[in-house]
């Protein structure tokens, strides 16, 4: 069993492999997490105090 979890920020740079999985038919369960926020710019901010 294939899972695949990622934040909806992280979405944009799963589209290629979504298709791959699709054309192919693969039994690939997706969760998305609409957390509205891209994870590495948030921990830069708090990184630099912003």
């Amino acid at each position: 069993q294939v899972v695949s979890v990622s934040g909806d920020g992280g979405l944009s740079m799963l589209l290629g492999e979504l298709i791959t999985v699709a054309a192919h038919k693969l039994p690939v369960k997706v969760v998305l997490f609409n957390n509205s926020t891209l994870g590495m710019v948030k921990l830069e901010m708090l990184v630099d105090g912003l």
